[in-house]
């Protein structure tokens, strides 16, 4: 304990220097030069305060021995002191500029964070007052779409008891031909306004199914025989492939026939002169029912096909532009199936036709 005086201690000091320096090292992503040479510098005095500590101990015979304690000075002096000054010295004039440097990119980087955070923060609140405006523009269609629902009935229901004759014979034909235009408008305002409440409802997650047990082939023959009289007129065959196996369907009803009115209007809307349009449901191993609904249509770029899947949005081209329609079809019938679980796919080229294949779980089955 008698060796552990002031010479021990300046040489645990010096010696802690380098070992600090290079825990920090560790740390850094660019290990400079300057940081290298004071590293070094520090380790080489070190060594010659380790030297002058051996002097004031019982080996300080060994190192007599070896050189006189005049010569070990001036050893110590040129080649410990001098070499480990000077190696100092140097890296601290590189390390400085560097230090200068990190501690520019440091505030760099906290700037950057919180430029990040303010921006953060503005995209929080952008996203809450998007949320806001949509909830508001949802509940706005839907009580518009309610209070256009109750005069739009009246007028249907009105028009064709007049058109049938119930209060009295319609004599003049084109009061019977204005009549049925009135109720076939008010038919078509109708399902716009159908179609725009299901879609605020499905927006403001409030749609909700009312399931049975549905016979999905007895619905693809009542939706082929809405359309069968346009299909006609278009020049347009309409084919269903219904297997035994796929008949029996745990579903909203009305959801299920606006989704296939949806798609076959679709395919009838842009579809050829003597196209085709097939129905087919299928169903391989344990899987779940899947219904298809092919045309041979105009089809879609895939730049269309996004766009098409929007809700309100139109495709704007040579074959769409004299169309009616709200831009509601598709993404309707893309909500309808993922309420019912249901996987929603679409292929679509242009100039050979479309696609749809909706892929019911296993656990819709019905007996």
């Amino acid at each position: 304990m008698g060796y552990l005086h002031a010479e021990a201690a300046t040489f645990a000091a010096v010696t802690a220097i380098p070992i600090i320096m290079i825990i920090q090292l560790r740390t850094l992503t660019d290990q400079s030069r300057g940081l290298k040479l004071m590293i070094l510098g520090c380790l080489v005095i070190s060594v010659s305060t380790f030297v002058d500590y051996i002097k004031l101990t019982p080996m300080n015979g060994l190192v007599t021995w070896m050189a006189s304690p005049e010569a070990l000075e001036q050893i110590q002096a040129l080649m410990l002191l001098a070499p480990g000054a000077f190696l100092t010295c140097v890296g601290v004039a590189l390390w400085f500029p560097k230090l200068g440097q990190l501690e520019l990119e440091v505030r760099k980087r906290k700037q950057v964070e919180e430029e990040l955070r303010d921006l953060t923060e503005e995209l929080q609140r952008l996203a809450t007052n998007e949320e806001i405006a949509n909830q508001a523009k949802s509940e706005f269609l839907a009580g518009m779409s309610h209070e256009l629902r109750t005069p739009l009935n009246a007028i249907i229901g009105f028009s064709d008891a007049l058109n049938q004759g119930i209060f009295g014979k319609i004599e003049n034909e084109k009061h019977s031909e204005y009549l049925t235009l009135i109720e076939q408008s008010g038919n078509h305002l109708l399902e716009i306004v159908n179609d725009v409440l299901d879609m605020s409802k499905i927006e403001a997650g409030e749609f909700e199914l009312k399931e049975t047990s549905i016979d999905l082939a007895e619905i693809i023959q009542d939706c082929m025989r809405v359309v069968s009289f346009e299909a006609e007129n278009a020049k347009i065959d309409l084919y269903s492939k219904v297997t035994t196996n796929t008949s029996r369907l745990l579903g909203d009803q009305r959801v299920i026939k606006q989704i296939l009115l949806n798609l076959i209007s679709n395919a009838l809307k842009y579809s050829r002169e003597n196209g085709d349009i097939e129905i087919i449901t299928e169903k391989t191993g344990n899987s779940g029912i899947t219904l298809t609904v092919k045309d041979t249509g105009v089809g879609m770029t895939p730049l269309e096909l996004s766009e098409a899947l929007e809700p309100y949005r139109r495709i704007e081209n040579t074959h769409t532009s004299r169309k009616q329609g709200t831009g509601l079809g598709l993404p309707l019938v893309r909500s309808f199936c993922r309420l019912h679980d249901a996987r929603f796919d679409i292929e679509s080229i242009e100039a050979v036709g479309t696609t749809v294949s909706i892929a019911f779980p296993t656990w819709r089955n019905a007996v």
